[in-house]
């Protein structure tokens, strides 16, 4: 009987000591691969000579964290980012076009008034979940869809 206990008890222990090992495991991987989010901070302009716009890389800051779930619904001017990790899609994000500035305002005569304008430069920020080597950029403006530039980092 003693020796039957004392079985049970030495397998009890090897299996506790595995669950603890990959568990442990499990925690470290986490540890090393974290949730990534990437800030980039870009910069766009009008290019007088031809028919699409100037994209620029300004800086990057990465940060550990995960990001919600980011909905926006696009204006008839507006940007579309895919991240790429190898050739898979990793993350996307749509949002208002930079150069193109929607105002809403009481105008004189106190009554809701709206307007458009076009500026030439601006610098914006984009907020990307997960390690990625490639960015992608479209614009669209009315409808017609087209890309302004590839990153790669």
């Amino acid at each position: 009987m003693r020796s039957i206990s004392l079985i049970t008890f030495s397998l009890l222990l090897i299996i506790s000591c595995n669950v603890s090992e990959q568990s442990k495991s499990s925690w470290e991987n986490d540890r090393k691969e974290p949730n990534l989010i990437s800030f980039l901070i870009l910069s766009i302009q009008k290019d007088t000579n031809n028919s699409k716009n100037i994209v620029e890389f300004v800086k990057k800051i990465e940060s550990i964290g995960v990001l919600k779930k980011q909905y926006s619904i696009p204006t008839k001017y507006y940007l579309t980012i895919y991240a790429y990790s190898g050739k898979h899609i990793i993350d996307s994000l749509i949002l208002e076009h930079p150069l193109y500035k929607h105002f809403e305002y009481i105008d004189e005569n106190e009554n809701f008034a709206t307007k458009d304008t076009v500026i030439n430069h601006a610098e914006f920020f984009v907020r990307l979940q997960g390690r990625f080597d490639e960015i992608k950029i479209f614009e669209t403006l009315n409808r017609p869809t087209q890309k302004l530039c590839t990153m790669k980092f």
